[in-house]
C-alpha cells in the first residue's frame, strides 16, 4: 500500500472519531432563545428622501469558533430582513465578516433564526458588533424593530444616521450567535494523525534504499 494510499486511511480512520459542539458565543441572557421586551426596540428604518438608519450593537465574543446563526427578537413592515456581522475599529462597527437575512418578518415581535451566509470566525475575548441594516428605501417609510434584552444589559449602540454615532451606557436588544466549536477529541485526533503520518513518511525514507538494491555508505 502506497504512503499517500495508508496517510488518508489513516486520516479518515481518526478524524470519523472527531466531533464538533454546538455552542453560543454571545446571548444578552445566556441562553440560545434571549428573552425581550415587546414595548421596547431599537430601530432600523428607511424613506425616499428621508434618513436612512442603522443600528447595531457591541458584543464579545466567549468563545473561537464557526458561526452558524443569530437569533434575534423582530417586527417590520418588510417581510425579509438583513443583519451584518462587523468586527470592531477602535470602539465602533468596522468591516462586514457575516450576513444574516430574516425571512417571514411580520408586524408581530417573534424570536426568529437567520442562518450565516460565510460562516465567520470569531475570537473568543474579541469585540464584535451585530447590526440591523436600514432597509431599502421605498416610496413608503421601511422599519424594523429590534426588541431590547430582558433582564436589561447595558452596552455600546452604535447608530448611522447617515454617520455614525456610538452611544455608550444603552439598553441593547436582545440577541444570541450561536456556532460550532472543535471539541478536544478533534484536536487530539489531528495532532495523533500527524504524528502517524511522520512515522509512515520516516519508515518510508529509511526503506527506499533497499528497494533500490542500494545501501546506505559507511562513512
Amino acid at each position: 500500500m502506497s504512503l499517500v494510499l495508508r496517510s488518508c486511511c489513516v486520516l479518515a480512520l481518526l478524524m470519523s472519531s472527531t466531533a464538533f459542539g454546538a455552542s453560543i458565543f454571545f446571548s444578552t441572557d445566556g441562553t440560545a432563545s434571549p428573552a425581550y421586551t415587546p414595548g421596547l426596540f431599537w430601530m432600523a428604518s428607511s424613506s425616499i428622501g428621508g434618513p436612512v438608519v442603522s443600528v447595531e450593537m457591541q458584543f464579545t465574543s466567549s468563545i473561537t469558533g464557526t458561526v452558524d446563526s443569530i437569533v434575534v427578537p423582530l417586527s417590520a413592515s418588510l417581510a425579509d430582513v438583513t443583519f451584518a456581522l462587523r468586527t470592531d475599529a477602535a470602539g465602533m462597527a468596522g468591516i462586514v465578516i457575516d450576513l444574516f437575512t430574516f425571512h417571514g418578518v411580520t408586524g408581530t415581535p417573534q424570536l426568529l433564526t437567520a442562518t450565516s451566509m460565510n460562516h465567520a470566525q470569531l475570537t473568543g475575548g474579541t469585540l464584535y458588533w451585530l447590526e440591523a441594516l436600514a432597509p431599502t428605501p421605498a416610496i413608503q417609510t421601511q422599519s424594523v424593530n429590534w426588541y431590547i434584552a430582558v433582564p436589561a444589559v447595558n452596552g455600546k449602540v452604535e447608530v448611522e444616521n447617515p454617520v455614525p454615532a456610538v452611544l455608550t451606557n444603552q439598553s441593547i436588544s436582545a440577541f444570541a450567535v450561536a456556532g460550532t466549536v472543535p471539541e478536544p477529541a478533534t484536536l487530539c485526533a489531528t495532532g495523533l494523525a500527524l504524528v502517524l503520518l511522520s512515522v509512515l513518511y520516516r519508515r518510508r525514507l529509511t526503506r527506499s534504499p533497499q528497494r533500490r538494491g542500494t545501501l546506505p555508505k559507511s562513512p
